[in-house]
């Protein structure tokens, strides 16, 4: 239940440092790509992209300075207009925690979904997982360092919710 609360906490405040720290004593990978949050809001992102989107306009409308040097300055605010925006909707995804859940109790994922499948990689309480898809009571689930396989789905907790 730590893990779910941290892990949504982190979503809403990405610059609590208390939280982060809170994440690495579970033992789990906070740093894993699955459970990676980066230290800005999809707010502040937006932000960044449009002083970038005012910039490139600027540059094309301003009437002082050489026309070549214009277009470089708009060409590379729109470039870098186009990084900001991609990397804020990954922010907003991420601060949704879509797909998202949390293993609450560890164990072994099965090759298949079913009680007697063969054991595959072992998963720890508190890790994330990406969920893809369901059936039935097990959820296929995805984990940082290439694990994957079927979990039953009262061992995971949705971030989404």
């Amino acid at each position: 239940a730590a893990a779910v609360g941290w892990q949504r906490a982190l979503r809403l405040e990405p610059r609590a440092e208390d939280v982060r720290d809170r994440l690495l004593l579970l033992g789990t990978s906070e740093r894993g790509f699955l459970s990676f949050v980066p230290p800005v809001t999809s707010s502040e992102a937006a932000v960044v992209a449009m002083l970038l989107w005012l910039t490139m306009w600027g540059a094309l409308a301003s009437r002082g300075g050489a026309s070549a040097a214009r277009r470089r300055v708009a060409l590379g605010a729109l470039s870098a207009l186009v990084v900001v925006g991609a990397v804020g909707g990954g922010v907003r995804e991420i601060e949704r925690g879509a797909r998202l859940a949390v293993i609450s109790e560890g164990g072994p994922l099965r090759l298949l979904p079913a009680l007697g499948a063969d054991h595959g990689a072992s998963t720890l309480t508190g890790e994330v997982a990406r969920t893809r898809n369901r059936q039935g009571v097990w959820t296929r689930v995805e984990l940082d360092g290439g694990r994957a396989g079927w979990v039953e789905n009262h061992r995971l907790v949705r971030l989404d919710n």
